[in-house]
């Protein structure tokens, strides 16, 4: 007997003190309905405290998931188009025939190959809003008709937009966006067709570094990216 009670699970044991005690006595069957009973409570408890368990582990995972997806870095490749008058982007030169200032036309558009850091912060789930984003752009090269630069820190390049995601690591962007120009000042500009004069003496040729003639300004355009995103 005494090797049964060590033995047997304090359930139990809890079960058949209660039967032995005096003035409580039942049958044996009594005694198994009694732990019977005992042991579906605890079962019920348990269950439930599994559910709450298992809640928990989905908000947590939802915190986790929301946390570390709302930052993203990323590339793209999209067209350019600087839609600042024409005459801000064109290429300036004196005539050799009758040394006037002539502004040839250049190419708008451009494509644009950029690094991309991406913001997610909607997070609704099942519904389009949470594929919407925002992003900020840093142009690392452009391609164009006339020929292929990359930018340095001098000439540094970007913009802002907003995007869609089409799928995990793809998205869309429109971006507005500041392109560098060294142009020619506002009161040169209105000179074209006209000679231009230094200290009497008819400009043959045009001098970049000069400060009387050209000015350093950022052009605004307008981007459509294709943006691949780093990351799950």
């Amino acid at each position: 007997m005494s090797h049964f009670l060590r033995n047997c699970s304090p359930l139990v044991f809890a079960g058949l003190m209660m039967a032995a005690a005096p003035g409580r006595a039942q049958s044996p069957n009594d005694t198994l309905k009694t732990i019977a009973k005992d042991v579906r409570g605890i079962q019920e408890q348990l269950r439930g405290s599994n559910a709450e368990i298992k809640e928990i582990q989905t908000q947590l995972n939802k915190m986790a998931e929301t946390k570390g997806g709302v930052i993203h870095f990323a590339v793209s490749l999209g067209v350019r188009f600087i839609y600042d008058k024409k005459e801000y982007f064109g290429e300036p030169s004196i005539s050799p025939i009758d040394s006037t200032l002539q502004i040839d036309s250049k190419d708008r558009g451009a494509v644009i190959i950029s690094g991309v850091i991406m913001a997610t912060p909607f997070v609704t789930k099942g519904s389009w809003v949470s594929n919407l984003g925002f992003v900020a752009n840093v142009n690392l090269a452009e391609i164009s008709s006339e020929n292929l630069n990359t930018f340095n820190n001098k000439s540094l390049e970007g913009g802002l937009g907003i995007s869609y995601r089409l799928q995990s690591n793809f998205a869309l962007a429109v971006t507005y966006d500041l392109v560098y120009s060294r142009r020619l000042r506002d009161y040169v500009l209105i000179r074209k067709g006209d000679k231009l004069f230094d200290n009497g003496k008819v400009l043959t040729e045009l001098n970049r570094e000069s400060n009387n003639l050209f000015i350093d300004d950022n052009l605004s355009s307008l981007s459509l990216k294709f943006i691949y995103r780093f990351g799950k």
